[in-house]
């Protein structure tokens, strides 16, 4: 993962193929895409303040590909349950509105679970 600027209270990372934006002032991730996009959109200025550990941190944890796969006895794959996307949208919208918490391993854990499908 690189560091390419800061935009204001926001700073953009990057790894091969995606970006992440990270607003430090919310401790939030605000933008995750294709890197290209994110790079042009802005000027990014990378010679101002550099970014705290948690901006750091966030940023890592959005561009970690948390795809899981459990391997059994039999190599199998499984679904998550409608119950279980639906906590976990719920809990992401929580946290969007409130600006705050949980950790970056729970965050990328509930954006996992959220997108529904196999694990």
């Amino acid at each position: 993962m690189d560091y390419v600027g800061r935009n204001g209270s926001r700073f953009l990372f990057i790894s091969e193929t995606f970006g992440a934006v990270v607003d430090e002032s919310k401790n939030l991730v605000v933008a995750l895409d294709v890197k290209e996009p994110l790079i042009a959109a802005v000027n990014w200025d990378s010679e101002n303040n550099r970014p705290s550990g948690a901006s750091v941190e966030l940023a890592a944890a959005a561009l970690t590909n948390l795809d899981i796969k459990v391997f059994s006895n039999n190599d199998r794959m499984y679904t998550i349950p409608d119950s279980v996307v639906a906590e976990a949208k719920r809990g992401l919208e929580w946290r969007k509105e409130e600006d705050r918490g949980g950790t970056s391993v729970g965050l990328n854990t509930a954006r996992t679970l959220a997108r529904g499908g196999q694990i």
